[in-house]
């Protein structure tokens, strides 16, 4: 069952023996893998964003197709699980090769007016969970109840105002070094 290289002519083969494996580019489909601290956020038809690595200033749109009952065994050394996520990006594209790399965002939740600040705007102190807010007085550790986040933000559901100014945690470790 071992082959040596290609076949040839006068190769011999067996049943079921896999041949040629000939991608179909009538459909497009862009597998990416998820951590395994979310992957309960996935389902399918959520939409999906995808870069490609060769061309960063395009945006393929996609919608998530299946999902990985199992974690992805090809990487048995990782401490943790990754799932594979397979995103339909539909028929002919253009641009795209078999095997190109790709970022994918997929839209897990949408949330409309709501509050958000910069993850590194809070801290916990004490177990309470708090920013740093610039009052009348100087800066005033103010206690919040956060709600979603992403890589960037999170939202704030209470202790906050709109309009209400925090401070990053680095921006104010600066002004207490420099006793401002």
């Amino acid at each position: 069952y071992s082959q040596s290289g290609p076949l040839k002519v006068g190769s011999v083969v067996s049943s079921r023996q896999v041949l040629i494996d000939l991608p179909d580019f009538s459909k497009w489909i862009v597998e990416a893998r998820v951590h395994e601290t979310i992957i309960h956020k996935i389902a399918e038809g959520q939409h999906v964003f995808i870069i490609l690595d060769a061309f960063p200033d395009d945006v393929i749109k996609g919608v998530v197709s299946k999902i990985a009952v199992l974690p992805d065994q090809s990487n048995w050394y990782r401490e943790t699980q990754e799932y594979i996520v397979k995103v339909d990006i539909g028929g002919l594209q253009q641009r795209c090769k078999p095997g190109m790399s790709a970022k994918a965002e997929i839209l897990i939740d949408e949330l409309t007016d709501v509050l958000l600040i910069p993850n590194q705007a809070v801290n916990v102190v004490d177990g309470r969970t708090v920013a740093m807010v610039r009052g009348e007085t100087g800066v005033v550790q103010t206690e919040v109840v956060l709600g979603e986040n992403n890589e960037s933000f999170v939202e704030v559901i209470d202790g906050l105002i709109e309009g209400q100014e925090v401070i990053l945690e680095q921006a104010f470790m600066a002004e207490s070094s420099a006793g401002t």
